[in-house]
Protein backbone atom coordinates (compact mmCIF):
# COMPACT_ATOMS: atom_id res chain seq x y z
CA UNK A 1 0.00 0.00 0.00
CA UNK A 2 1.31 3.22 -0.86
CA UNK A 3 2.64 5.50 1.73
CA UNK A 4 0.20 9.34 2.44
CA UNK A 5 1.01 12.00 0.91
CA UNK A 6 1.26 13.88 4.09
CA UNK A 7 0.51 11.63 7.13
CA UNK A 8 0.88 13.42 10.83
CA UNK A 9 0.56 11.35 13.80
CA UNK A 10 -0.17 12.77 17.24
CA UNK A 11 0.79 16.30 16.54
CA UNK A 12 1.38 18.50 19.47
CA UNK A 13 2.64 22.49 18.61
CA UNK A 14 3.45 25.29 21.09
CA UNK A 15 3.46 29.30 20.04
CA UNK A 16 5.02 30.70 23.41
CA UNK A 17 3.26 29.67 26.17
CA UNK A 18 0.29 28.58 24.25
CA UNK A 19 -0.61 25.30 23.22
CA UNK A 20 -1.64 25.59 19.52
CA UNK A 21 -2.54 21.60 18.24
CA UNK A 22 -3.38 18.88 20.96
CA UNK A 23 -2.30 15.10 20.05
CA UNK A 24 -3.55 15.89 16.12
CA UNK A 25 -3.18 13.21 13.59
CA UNK A 26 -4.44 12.97 9.75
CA UNK A 27 -3.33 11.54 6.53
CA UNK A 28 -3.92 13.10 3.00
CA UNK A 29 -3.98 10.59 0.54
CA UNK A 30 -2.54 10.58 -3.33
CA UNK A 31 -4.47 12.63 -5.60
CA UNK A 32 -6.58 14.26 -2.78
CA UNK A 33 -8.13 17.82 -2.52
CA UNK A 34 -7.86 18.71 1.50
CA UNK A 35 -9.28 21.90 2.68
CA UNK A 36 -8.35 23.13 6.23
CA UNK A 37 -10.78 25.45 7.31
CA UNK A 38 -10.87 27.05 11.06
CA UNK A 39 -11.39 30.19 13.07
CA UNK A 40 -9.09 32.97 13.98
CA UNK A 41 -6.29 31.53 16.06
CA UNK A 42 -7.20 27.71 15.22
CA UNK A 43 -3.77 26.90 13.99
CA UNK A 44 -4.40 26.59 10.48
CA UNK A 45 -1.27 28.24 9.12
CA UNK A 46 0.77 26.78 12.18
CA UNK A 47 -0.16 23.83 10.52
CA UNK A 48 0.39 24.50 7.04
CA UNK A 49 4.11 25.54 7.97
CA UNK A 50 4.76 22.54 10.43
CA UNK A 51 3.65 20.11 6.76
CA UNK A 52 6.06 22.66 4.88
CA UNK A 53 8.92 21.86 7.15
CA UNK A 54 9.26 25.76 8.44
CA UNK A 55 8.42 25.14 12.01
CA UNK A 56 9.39 22.14 13.82
CA UNK A 57 5.99 20.48 16.16
CA UNK A 58 6.83 19.84 19.89
CA UNK A 59 5.80 16.25 19.99
CA UNK A 60 4.67 13.60 16.98
CA UNK A 61 6.15 13.68 13.31
CA UNK A 62 4.82 14.76 10.08
CA UNK A 63 6.19 12.76 7.07
CA UNK A 64 5.82 13.36 3.64
CA UNK A 65 5.84 10.80 0.95
CA UNK A 66 6.81 8.78 4.10
CA UNK A 67 10.10 10.83 5.09
CA UNK A 68 10.00 12.96 8.35
CA UNK A 69 11.73 15.97 6.55
CA UNK A 70 13.01 17.80 9.76
CA UNK A 71 15.11 14.63 10.88
CA UNK A 72 16.34 13.75 7.38
CA UNK A 73 19.81 13.85 5.90
CA UNK A 74 20.15 16.81 4.10
CA UNK A 75 19.79 14.61 0.37
CA UNK A 76 16.50 13.20 1.50
CA UNK A 77 15.04 16.78 2.84
CA UNK A 78 15.87 18.32 -0.24
CA UNK A 79 14.27 15.00 -2.21
CA UNK A 80 11.44 15.93 -0.42
CA UNK A 81 11.46 19.67 -0.91
CA UNK A 82 11.40 19.03 -5.16
CA UNK A 83 7.86 16.79 -4.55
CA UNK A 84 5.98 19.72 -3.57
CA UNK A 85 5.25 23.45 -3.67
CA UNK A 86 3.37 26.37 -1.68
CA UNK A 87 2.04 29.09 -2.49
CA UNK A 88 1.49 31.72 0.49
CA UNK A 89 -1.29 33.34 1.18
CA UNK A 90 -0.10 37.29 -0.25
CA UNK A 91 1.77 35.22 -3.40
CA UNK A 92 5.33 36.16 -1.52
CA UNK A 93 7.10 36.90 -4.79
CA UNK A 94 10.72 38.28 -4.14
CA UNK A 95 9.87 42.53 -4.74
CA UNK A 96 13.69 42.95 -6.28
CA UNK A 97 13.48 39.99 -9.09
CA UNK A 98 11.70 39.54 -12.12
CA UNK A 99 7.74 37.29 -12.87
CA UNK A 100 11.04 35.33 -14.93
CA UNK A 101 13.34 35.05 -12.61
CA UNK A 102 10.78 34.71 -9.48
CA UNK A 103 9.89 31.33 -11.14
CA UNK A 104 13.14 30.25 -12.09
CA UNK A 105 14.06 30.63 -8.43
CA UNK A 106 13.52 27.35 -7.61
CA UNK A 107 14.69 25.50 -10.79
CA UNK A 108 18.01 27.38 -10.13
CA UNK A 109 18.37 26.90 -6.37
CA UNK A 110 17.65 23.40 -6.83
CA UNK A 111 17.82 21.58 -9.95
CA UNK A 112 20.70 22.83 -11.18
CA UNK A 113 19.58 23.09 -15.08
CA UNK A 114 21.42 24.63 -18.06
CA UNK A 115 20.01 28.57 -19.09
CA UNK A 116 18.14 26.68 -21.84
CA UNK A 117 16.08 24.56 -19.65
CA UNK A 118 15.22 26.93 -17.18
CA UNK A 119 13.89 29.09 -19.76
CA UNK A 120 11.89 26.14 -21.52
CA UNK A 121 10.33 25.28 -18.28
CA UNK A 122 9.43 28.81 -16.85
CA UNK A 123 7.73 29.99 -19.75
CA UNK A 124 6.03 26.43 -20.12
CA UNK A 125 4.90 27.43 -15.67
CA UNK A 126 3.85 30.61 -17.07
CA UNK A 127 1.17 29.54 -19.93
CA UNK A 128 -0.13 27.01 -17.57
CA UNK A 129 -1.07 30.02 -15.46
CA UNK A 130 -2.14 32.33 -18.10
CA UNK A 131 0.59 34.92 -17.78
CA UNK A 132 2.08 36.31 -21.17
CA UNK A 133 5.21 36.66 -22.56
CA UNK A 134 5.15 40.52 -22.77
CA UNK A 135 5.04 40.17 -18.93
CA UNK A 136 7.72 38.39 -18.05
CA UNK A 137 9.86 41.35 -16.69
CA UNK A 138 7.53 43.14 -15.10
CA UNK A 139 8.26 43.43 -11.34
CA UNK A 140 5.86 42.61 -8.64
CA UNK A 141 4.95 45.84 -8.37
CA UNK A 142 3.66 46.30 -11.37
CA UNK A 143 1.06 43.21 -11.26
CA UNK A 144 -2.39 43.28 -10.34
CA UNK A 145 -3.45 41.26 -7.67
CA UNK A 146 -5.03 37.91 -9.61
CA UNK A 147 -1.45 38.30 -11.74
CA UNK A 148 0.61 37.77 -8.32
CA UNK A 149 -1.40 34.61 -7.39
CA UNK A 150 -0.53 33.41 -10.28
CA UNK A 151 3.37 34.29 -10.86
CA UNK A 152 3.21 32.58 -7.47
CA UNK A 153 1.33 29.55 -8.21
CA UNK A 154 3.61 29.10 -11.45
CA UNK A 155 6.72 29.25 -9.10
CA UNK A 156 4.70 26.55 -7.18
CA UNK A 157 4.62 24.59 -9.99
CA UNK A 158 8.16 24.94 -11.05
CA UNK A 159 9.28 21.60 -9.62
CA UNK A 160 6.70 19.73 -11.47
CA UNK A 161 5.57 19.17 -7.49
CA UNK A 162 3.23 16.03 -6.80
CA UNK A 163 1.91 17.75 -3.32
CA UNK A 164 0.78 21.60 -3.52
CA UNK A 165 0.30 23.51 -0.63
CA UNK A 166 -1.90 26.96 -0.82
CA UNK A 167 -2.54 29.19 2.08
CA UNK A 168 -5.72 30.95 1.50
CA UNK A 169 -5.74 30.78 -2.31
CA UNK A 170 -8.04 33.35 -3.15
CA UNK A 171 -7.99 36.06 -0.22
CA UNK A 172 -7.73 39.72 -2.01
CA UNK A 173 -9.33 38.62 -4.89
CA UNK A 174 -12.66 39.82 -6.34
CA UNK A 175 -15.47 37.23 -6.93
CA UNK A 176 -14.55 36.91 -10.74
CA UNK A 177 -10.95 36.72 -9.86
CA UNK A 178 -11.47 33.76 -7.12
CA UNK A 179 -13.89 32.00 -9.40
CA UNK A 180 -11.21 32.03 -12.29
CA UNK A 181 -8.50 31.22 -10.01
CA UNK A 182 -10.33 28.04 -8.45
CA UNK A 183 -10.96 26.98 -11.92
CA UNK A 184 -7.31 26.87 -13.00
CA UNK A 185 -6.12 24.86 -9.24
CA UNK A 186 -8.80 22.42 -10.77
CA UNK A 187 -7.74 22.30 -14.32
CA UNK A 188 -4.16 21.89 -12.91
CA UNK A 189 -4.87 19.42 -10.50
CA UNK A 190 -6.25 17.08 -13.06
CA UNK A 191 -4.14 17.89 -15.66
CA UNK A 192 -1.04 16.91 -13.29
CA UNK A 193 -2.28 14.86 -10.57
CA UNK A 194 -1.19 16.73 -8.16
CA UNK A 195 -2.63 16.61 -4.30
CA UNK A 196 -3.61 19.51 -2.97
CA UNK A 197 -3.85 20.59 0.80
CA UNK A 198 -4.95 24.04 1.32
CA UNK A 199 -6.15 26.57 4.08
CA UNK A 200 -8.81 28.78 2.93
CA UNK A 201 -12.19 30.13 4.72
CA UNK A 202 -13.84 30.54 1.17
CA UNK A 203 -16.63 28.03 1.05
CA UNK A 204 -17.25 28.69 -2.33
CA UNK A 205 -13.07 27.40 -3.01
CA UNK A 206 -13.92 24.37 -0.63
CA UNK A 207 -17.34 23.47 -2.65
CA UNK A 208 -15.73 23.59 -6.33
CA UNK A 209 -12.72 21.77 -5.21
CA UNK A 210 -12.65 19.66 -1.71
CA UNK A 211 -12.73 16.31 -2.04
CA UNK A 212 -12.31 16.51 2.03
CA UNK A 213 -13.11 19.00 4.20
CA UNK A 214 -10.93 19.21 7.52
CA UNK A 215 -11.81 21.35 10.75
CA UNK A 216 -9.56 22.83 13.42
CA UNK A 217 -11.10 23.79 16.71
CA UNK A 218 -10.19 23.93 20.43
CA UNK A 219 -6.62 22.94 19.34
CA UNK A 220 -8.13 19.62 17.09
CA UNK A 221 -9.56 18.42 14.65
CA UNK A 222 -13.60 18.21 15.12
CA UNK A 223 -14.42 17.51 11.42
CA UNK A 224 -12.80 14.83 8.61
CA UNK A 225 -14.76 14.28 5.93
CA UNK A 226 -17.10 15.63 2.62
CA UNK A 227 -18.36 18.77 2.91
CA UNK A 228 -22.38 17.80 2.91
CA UNK A 229 -21.51 16.10 6.04
CA UNK A 230 -18.92 18.57 7.43
CA UNK A 231 -21.74 20.89 7.33
CA UNK A 232 -24.28 18.68 9.16
CA UNK A 233 -21.70 18.36 12.39
CA UNK A 234 -23.20 20.55 15.12
CA UNK A 235 -19.95 21.50 16.28
CA UNK A 236 -20.74 24.90 17.44
CA UNK A 237 -18.04 26.57 15.43
CA UNK A 238 -19.01 24.36 12.13
CA UNK A 239 -22.48 26.18 12.50
CA UNK A 240 -21.36 29.21 12.38
CA UNK A 241 -18.98 29.01 10.26
CA UNK A 242 -21.52 27.81 7.71
CA UNK A 243 -24.03 30.32 8.98
CA UNK A 244 -22.19 33.49 8.29
CA UNK A 245 -20.58 32.28 4.70
CA UNK A 246 -21.67 34.35 2.09
CA UNK A 247 -21.86 32.19 -1.41
CA UNK A 248 -19.74 34.43 -4.04
CA UNK A 249 -22.46 35.67 -6.84
CA UNK A 250 -22.74 33.62 -10.05
CA UNK A 251 -21.98 35.31 -13.02
CA UNK A 252 -24.97 36.50 -15.53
Amino acid sequence: MAEPVIDIRNLWTRRGGRIIHRDLSMQVETGEIIGLVGGSGSGKTSLLRVVIGLDAPERGTVRLFGIDPLNAGREKRLAVQRRFGTLFQAGALFSALSVFDNVALPLRELRGLDKRLIRDQVMLMLHLVEIEARDIDKMPAELSGGMVKRVALARALALDPELLVLDEPTAGLDPERSRSFVKLIQSLSLQQSLTVFMVTHDVDTLSMLASRVVVLADGRIVADDPLDQVKRNPHPFIASFFATAEPLPQPN
